[in-house]
């Protein structure tokens, strides 16, 4: 029995001491599941020199070390150690031997793994809305939602963009960044179209041409390429909403679709749907946004807003980072 004993205490200290050297391994490929940015993070955050990390096919992982992004590594398995992220252990001073007379053998640092396949069906929102003062609806205030195709070019830029104001970013957090970039160029975009809210609700195509005219390196300081946007949606107040309603109600054209009672959506000459009732899932701006009649957009709100000092874009006048170039405010 004693004999025994110890070779079960032996074994289990064999086992645990495996467990533990492949644990410093960076392996996180069954978690990626086609997700554009994900967030990896390592016990303590820490990274043991020497061990390895495995980074999928179509993916590339970006080390970010105090807010900053030191390398990138392709897909397959690296040895973490000098050669292969150069850039981390100059930043992090690895090379230099500490007060005991040894290099270090881990250091501190945060892994994103960016998905460089196409995303087809990419859906965007917006929180700065499209604004149309004079119209014949009377002031439009709305929100525009759909769908796009999106392919990172630049991972680096992708990453450095989500954590400007974060010391770090979740995958669904990155997500909702992207897509309200996504969304709120799509709402400057159609502010300077020549065509009344009624006009832009019934022309779908016409209105989804000109916004993919304008996408050329748009979301270049994103290092991301924007395609085939569709404007699927508008979210808007509840004054301009029952507007919206109205004018469908007294249009007699056969493709019409109108449906008061499936509390769900309305369109125009099978133009755009514009959600009744939002649901919680679907819901891009706060229930106070969605509830302001269209005259009551005051000199409040206006002052909540600034100029960019370098490309002139509207931003928030909080933002130590302009959203549409990345120029650091004054």
């Amino acid at each position: 029995m004693i004999y025994f004993k110890k070779v079960w205490v032996v074994n289990m200290g064999l086992i645990s001491k495996l467990k533990s050297m492949f644990k410093k391994n960076i392996d996180c490929s069954d978690e990626l599941n086609n997700t554009l940015v994900h967030f990896y993070v390592t016990p303590n955050r820490k990274v043991s020199i020497g061990s390895y990390i495995v980074v999928k096919q179509d993916y590339m992982a970006v080390l970010v070390c105090n807010d900053k992004v030191t390398d990138m590594l392709p897909a397959g398995k690296h040895k973490i150690d000098n050669t292969t992220i150069p850039q981390t252990f100059k930043h992090l001073k690895l090379y230099k031997i500490n007060q005991f007379g040894k290099l270090a053998t881990s250091f501190k640092c945060d892994f994103y793994f960016i998905n460089l396949n196409t995303q087809t069906d990419f859906a965007f929102t917006s929180n700065i809305p499209f604004v149309r003062k004079k119209d014949a609806l009377g002031k439009v205030v709305a929100y525009s939602e759909g769908l796009s195709t999106l392919v990172v070019e630049d991972p680096d830029k992708l990453v450095n963009y989500l954590i400007i104001d974060n010391a770090y970013v979740k995958d669904k957090k990155a997500l909702t960044e992207v897509g309200l970039e996504i969304g709120n160029f799509v709402n400057k975009t159609l502010e300077k179209m020549d065509m009344s809210f009624e006009d832009i609700l019934n022309s779908n195509q016409i209105i989804d041409a000109y916004i993919n005219s304008k996408l050329n390196n748009a979301f270049d300081y994103m290092g991301i390429s924007v395609k085939n946007v569709n404007v699927q949606s508008f979210c808007m107040p509840a004054k301009l909403q029952k507007k919206v309603e109205s004018l469908c109600s007294v249009q007699s054209c056969k493709d019409q679709e109108y449906s008061q009672n499936s509390g769900i959506s309305i369109a125009l000459n099978e133009g755009i749907e514009i959600p009744m009732f939002l649901s919680k899932e679907s819901q891009t701006v706060n229930e106070e946004q969605l509830t302001l009649e269209s005259e009551n957009v005051t000199m409040s709100e206006t002052a909540a807003y600034k100029q960019c000092s370098y490309c002139g874009n509207k931003i928030k006048s909080s933002a130590k980072f302009c959203e549409h170039c990345g120029f650091k405010q004054i």
